[in-house]
């Protein structure tokens, strides 16, 4: 079906309508330059939105207000939802902030109630989850790999996320699929770079959506083997592009439920400690050593050779974070566990991680 068939033409007046699929307006115009593109929206305007039906004692703390602006990413819809609710319960936006920021689950529940305003068709009571629903539906029906995408992105950090990072498919697919969550807006791409943002509010959705529908763990694991094929291992030469990659693997990890084993988790768990043992901080780079040695002393065994990598990671960190004892018993055991042979490179890097640690110490 054509909707510009349905539209009247007439020279003596226009035709003004609005749509959420840029497609869809090229579709209907005779010139781009038709297009009027409604940008997102500024503080002030988000602001005197959410005023609309409140009390000022509701809205008196400006920290939580901007907050919570910022929060719902400026978005017309999910203001007035979350004026409406606030109006109706008579709580301030330091309240709703805080049921905002309580749980995911939270979020959602309020994100999906049904809400009624005046400004809008009687009948039309859809809240902000269930537009975005309707139109990741339709978008499945139409592009699968647009809505793929999206199931992967959820995963990722909100922004600055590298197309690098995506799936590999055809680039005219690529191009298209891309092309289509920016048409809905799901996403928008940074000027001259192969870049994306998305939503927070739209990935939680997708996450509440896939763990309702089963498929949390197996898009989890799909994200974690991607990424520990595109994610390098930490040097000086590669440093910009782990960097770029760092925050989006970060995310997956803290993502990973059902996900407890595999090469693809052990991978990015070293990885990414690695990664934040060049950026000094040890604590975070302690803690992913310590899960991909559990984890390989659960799967491989603690002879393996992998898992007595993960044993020398670990007590370089220590090492560097002055913990001398219990790295020097780390090193010990690692020597004590090699099955390789004096002479395996390995075993030369475990004892010269031992002489490292004694020289550190002035011993």
């Amino acid at each position: 079906m054509d909707l510009g068939d349905y539209l009247p033409f007439s020279r003596k007046g226009s035709i003004l309508f609005t749509t959420r699929n840029h497609e869809v307006a090229v579709e209907l115009v005779e010139s781009e330059r038709r297009i009027i593109p409604v940008e997102e929206m500024s503080r002030d305007e988000a602001l005197e939105l959410l005023q609309k039906g409140l009390k000022g004692d509701q809205i008196g703390d400006v920290a939580s207000t901007d907050a919570l602006l910022e929060f719902l990413c400026n978005l017309p819809l999910a203001i007035r939802q979350a004026s409406a609710y606030m109006g109706k319960k008579q709580i301030s936006t330091t309240q709703y902030l805080e049921l905002c920021n309580s749980s995911d689950e939270d979020m959602i529940e309020l994100l999906s109630r049904d809400f009624e305003d005046r400004h809008r068709y009687k009948d039309i009571q859809n809240p902000v989850a269930t537009t975005w629903l309707i139109s990741f539906q339709h978008i499945s029906e139409h592009d699968p790999l647009a809505a793929n995408y999206l199931r992967f992105m959820c995963f990722l950090a909100g922004k600055d996320i590298p197309q690098a990072l995506l799936p590999p498919s055809g680039r005219l697919k690529t191009i298209d699929a891309l092309g289509t969550l920016k048409a809905y807006a799901f996403i928008s791409q940074h000027k001259e770079s192969d870049t994306y943002n998305i939503h927070r509010l739209v990935q939680i959705s997708m996450l509440s959506w896939l763990a309702q529908s089963g498929e949390q763990g197996e898009w989890a694991a799909k994200v974690l083997q991607r990424l520990a094929y595109v994610f390098p291992f930490p040097n000086h030469e590669n440093r910009e592009e782990w960097i770029r990659y760092l925050p989006h693997t970060q995310r997956a990890l803290e993502l990973r439920k059902g996900t407890e084993d595999g090469d693809a988790l052990t991978s990015l768990l070293s990885r990414v400690g690695e990664s934040f043992h060049q950026l000094g901080k040890y604590e975070g780079a302690e803690r992913m050593h310590r899960q991909a040695l559990k984890l390989r002393e659960n799967v491989l065994g603690k002879e393996h050779p992998d898992t007595l990598t993960s044993m020398n990671n670990l007590a370089s960190v220590l090492d560097s974070q002055g913990k001398y004892k219990e790295a020097e018993r780390i090193h010990r055991q690692t020597l004590d566990l090699r099955v390789l042979g004096d002479e395996h490179p390995n075993t030369l890097t475990s004892i010269g991680n031992l002489a490292s640690m004694y020289r550190n110490q002035g011993r």
